[in-house]
Order: structure tokens, then C-alpha cells, then sequence
């Protein structure tokens, strides 16, 4: 259980450290909030 505990948790902070980068990327262009809802319900 602790393998896979700490796979999933890896996986999870890979997956909001390239969410919040998008996210500042975006802000720019005005479309982080479509793009951050998008890509939430995408990989949920």
C-alpha cells in the first residue's frame, strides 16, 4: 500500500506542478480559467 501510496502522491504533485504552469502561462493570454477547468475534469 505504501508503493502505490507514494506513486499516486508523485503522480498527483506532477500533475498540479504542470497545472499551475499552464495556469501562469495562460493568465496572459486571459484563458487559464476555460483551460484550468478543462484540463481538471480532463484527468479526473
Amino acid at each position: 500500500v505504501g508503493c502505490a501510496f507514494a506513486a499516486c502522491l508523485e503522480r498527483k504533485q506532477r500533475r498540479d506542478k504542470e497545472c499551475a504552469v499552464s495556469m501562469s502561462i495562460d493568465a496572459a493570454s486571459h484563458a487559464f480559467t476555460r483551460q484550468g477547468s478543462f484540463r481538471k475534469s480532463g484527468t479526473d
